[in-house]
């Protein structure tokens, strides 16, 4: 699986990753709910396994993109990732490859612009 944060497709579907949608889809829930107790990440990566809009969103949440106040809340989250500092970013690609690994896929992860991180 290869993600691209520039030019990602709108209708983008990580849903149908692995053969069987559905047991992916059972599997991803489970994982989530033991990678993380952070409800804002909770929501958006249960929101991938959708498309459209709220999916689209989500994935821009993840990539630390700046999300307009009404966007914030069609995902149901309360702010924007990098909000408090990078940790968040830190911790939200930590949490994407245990997530990959949890439900038997990996994630290779190419870092650019590291230096337009917040501090």
């Amino acid at each position: 699986m290869a993600l691209a944060v520039d030019g990602v497709a709108r209708d983008a579907d990580l849903s149908g990753l692995g053969s069987n949608a559905l047991r992916w889809i059972t599997r991803l829930d489970a994982a989530v709910s033991k990678l993380t107790t952070d409800v804002n990440l909770a929501q958006v990566l249960k929101q991938l396994r959708g498309s459209g809009d709220l999916a689209f969103s989500s994935w821009r949440w993840i990539t630390g993109q700046k999300l307009a106040s009404k966007e914030l809340q069609e995902i149901k989250v309360t702010r924007n990732l990098s909000e408090v500092g990078v940790g968040d970013q830190v911790i939200m690609l930590q949490v994407l490859g245990n997530l990959a690994r949890a439900v038997g896929h990996t994630l290779i992860f190419c870092v650019d612009e590291m230096k337009s991180c917040e501090m």
